[in-house]
């Protein structure tokens, strides 16, 4: 008898270390085929990711027919949905300055959304002059395609203002610097537009560089840096030279200086010498410290079609449609890794024993006197998610019938000052697998920790 409770318990905890082992590389994956980039995580939207900004520990995603997406990637591993906002019709592009997010619903309106709370946007404004939807963000402006350009200013959110309009340009995609705008072409050629906007009320093409329509098809994304416009562009027949170099040291006379030949792309982010594309083949690193002769450094090959790229210091975040949002590592390229870009956390979270099959205890630790038990007002909001973003505990302590529990006191034991304590013991409807603990500060600064509950 004795024997077989030693077997029963041997078996338990070999079982939960393969359990966990399995859990806690989800998402940590090489591809078959790759080189110099690694996939971190992957989540699934609403409907079908089409563009993506972020800031700080969220992914603001445009959904297309489910509007906005609004995704915690505060541990790249496991990014899971946070919040939505919905739209009469579809939305492809998105942007954010702070806690603003402008949101193009195609067939309405350009909707200025309140983020504050990631988990909970809400409409400030809405500007309904043009039909339109691909939009780009600089200082207090906003650049609207509508079958033409239309300048916004955006300085009061509440009340967006027209103030000039240059016709003539379709575009898939704008980028502002300095005094111009790039403005991809479409439909009949591939290239860019250029277009002076030092004075917003009169706006004014003042160069062009164009291809001819053939096998490629028209150009998708545009980003600038220094003298180079970086064009991505293609249809889907395949290879084919799909991504351009333009010198624009003179607006009035841009011209392409290299060509070069990879998968369809819709998306281009430049960041020191290497362009990270988004193509119908996954993403392709190029290197153009040369750029006459630019060259491929790293890929990560897929089926997915990729819609936009974006970069933070270490990551590079793509959306792929149908496919999702991904995350990416591309610390060989910035020579950041993941640890030196992420500032020390005042609020900390330890969940112990982790693993765990009957009780977790979960202390939150703060060392900020404006947080800690020196102050009765320092509350946070605990939360317990699982991978699609559903909210399955809440402490049972609550402030005001809400989730706010006084930092400086335990739900469920005693704590030391500027400490929490809870314990979340599962129920029978949970199943195993990995969750999230999210803590929000009073201040709104948010921090979370995976745990891996196995039945």
């Amino acid at each position: 008898m004795r024997n077989a409770i030693v077997n029963k318990g041997a078996c338990s905890l070999v079982r939960t270390i393969i359990l966990s082992l399995v859990f806690l590389n989800v998402g940590l994956s090489y591809a078959q085929d790759s080189l110099n980039v690694r996939l971190v995580g992957h989540c699934l939207t609403r409907d079908r990711a089409m563009d993506v900004v972020v800031q700080g520990d969220y992914a603001y995603v445009a959904d297309y027919d489910s509007g906005l997406t609004i995704i915690d990637i505060s541990e790249p591993e496991f990014p899971f949905i946070i919040g939505h906002y919905n739209v009469e019709t579809f939305s492809m592009s998105v942007a954010l300055n702070d806690t603003i997010l402008f949101l193009p619903d195609m067939e309405r309106n350009l909707l200025v959304l309140n983020i504050y709370n990631p988990s909970s946007p809400f409409e400030i404004s809405r500007w309904d002059e043009h039909l339109g939807g691909l939009i780009f963000l600089k200082d207090d402006y906003i650049y609207f395609n509508s079958n033409e350009i239309v300048i916004i200013d955006a300085s009061n959110p509440e009340s967006l203002v027209t103030d000039g309009v240059c016709s003539g340009h379709e575009s898939w995609s704008i980028f502002a610097d300095n005094e111009y705008l790039y403005v991809t072409s479409c439909y009949f050629a591939t290239g860019i537009f250029i277009i002076n906007v030092s004075d917003p009320f009169y706006p004014y093409e003042i160069g062009s560089c164009l291809d001819d329509f053939d096998e490629w098809g028209d150009a998708k994304d545009v980003f600038v840096l220094d003298s180079y416009a970086y064009v991505a562009s293609g249809n889907s027949s395949g290879l084919s030279e799909e991504f351009q170099i333009i010198d624009i040291t003179n607006p009035a006379f841009p011209f392409i200086i290299t060509y070069y030949s990879t998968y369809p792309a819709k998306g281009v982010y430049v960041k020191g010498h290497n362009a990270f594309l988004a193509t119908n083949g996954g993403l392709r690193i190029i290197d153009i410290s040369n750029p006459y002769s630019p060259y491929e450094v790293g890929y990560y090959q897929s089926d997915f079609y990729a819609n936009s790229i974006t970069i933070t210091d270490s990551f590079a975040y793509v959306t792929a449609g149908n496919d999702g949002f991904y995350i990416f590592d591309i610390s060989y390229f910035t020579g950041i890794s993941e640890s030196e870009t992420k500032i020390p956390e005042k609020l900390v979270i330890t969940a112990y024993p982790n693993p765990f099959n009957s009780s977790c205890t979960i202390t939150l630790s703060c060392h900020s006197s404006r947080l800690s038990g020196r102050n009765p007002e320092g509350w946070v909001d605990v939360e317990i998610y699982d991978l699609r973003g559903n909210v399955v505990w809440r402490p049972p302590s609550s402030r005001h019938g809400g989730t706010l529990s006084p930092l400086s006191r335990g739900t469920d034991r005693s704590a030391s000052e500027g400490q929490g304590v809870y314990i979340w013991t599962p129920d029978k409807s949970i199943a195993s697998g990995i969750y999230l603990v999210r803590a929000t500060t009073n201040d709104g600064r948010t921090t979370t920790k995976r745990i891996v509950y196995i039945r």
